[in-house]
């Protein structure tokens, strides 16, 4: 029996204005869409977890742009920072937003939540620093006997050799999960598309885009993988979001919907 129900929304690369378009794609109509489907689920989710890139440019007038857009949504808005946001105007835009909380981590219905800032200033590629990894030791101290699922924007698994893609201290995180027994899985954005694989004994979601889905060349290909054109290719037609389903400890089926 499903306990807990989480939509992952991610990559939405909101503009400050509607109508705006990035790479032809008006961010602002996939996000609706990408509501609309949420809308029609069965069962609703429990809660949405937005795993960074909310906005295109970090600006106040965006993320006042995402919350509006998410009334039509009856649950909790969990977000985390993404490499295009700027958290101190996510703090100042979300304050007084009673559903849409920016926080280190939450519990409910006997899952322990833990949302990691992997956001470098100015940087594509992503870092937890040793003042996030003490406290995600503290935090998951405090989960005591509770099952975990952690969020953060850069994946840590093995998804694309492209150093602006990666998160570039995954073994710290990785081991430090390893040794929490009741860690159940990592979800992440970043890459715009999905993944489903263990690295290091702990098992990496990712999560496709809501405004463009992304393929990345592998360590095999012959190209120059700092190269992002060269070395990536959007698909402006796809766009899609991830469904986790949990029971008492355990994900018990995860998804991805393409709207």
């Amino acid at each position: 029996m499903t306990r807990l129900r989480i939509v992952q929304l991610s990559d939405i690369h909101l503009t400050q204005s509607p109508g705006e378009t990035l790479y032809g794609v008006d961010t602002g109509e996939s996000l609706t869409a990408a509501i609309h489907s949420i809308q029609s689920l069965q069962p609703a989710p429990d809660l949405i977890v937005v795993t960074g890139d909310i906005s295109e440019d970090g600006s106040v007038k965006s993320y006042q742009r995402f919350a509006d857009c998410m009334v039509p949504l009856d649950c909790p808005v969990y977000v985390l920072p993404g490499n295009h946001d700027l958290p101190e105007n996510m703090t100042s835009a979300f304050t007084d937003k009673l559903r849409i909380s920016y926080q280190q981590a939450v519990t409910v219905r006997g899952w322990h939540l833990l949302f990691l800032d992997s956001h470098i200033p100015g940087e594509e590629f992503g870092q937890l620093d040793p003042s996030d990894l003490k406290q995600l030791r503290a935090q998951l101290q405090s989960a005591g006997d509770l099952p975990v699922l952690a969020a953060l924007h850069h994946t840590p698994g093995k998804v694309c050799p492209s150093s602006g893609c990666q998160l570039h201290n995954p073994d710290a995180l990785l081991n430090i999960l390893k040794d929490a027994p009741n860690t159940e899985a990592v979800i992440a954005g970043h890459t715009h598309n999905d993944s489903d694989q263990t690295v290091n004994g702990v098992r990496i979601l990712t999560c496709p885009s809501t405004f463009a889905y992304a393929q990345h060349a592998q360590p095999e290909d012959n190209v120059d993988h700092e190269d992002f054109w060269a070395a990536h290719q959007l698909d402006i037609s796809r766009q899609g979001y991830r469904i986790i389903d949990l029971d008492d400890a355990n994900i018990t089926a995860t998804e991805i919907i393409w709207f």
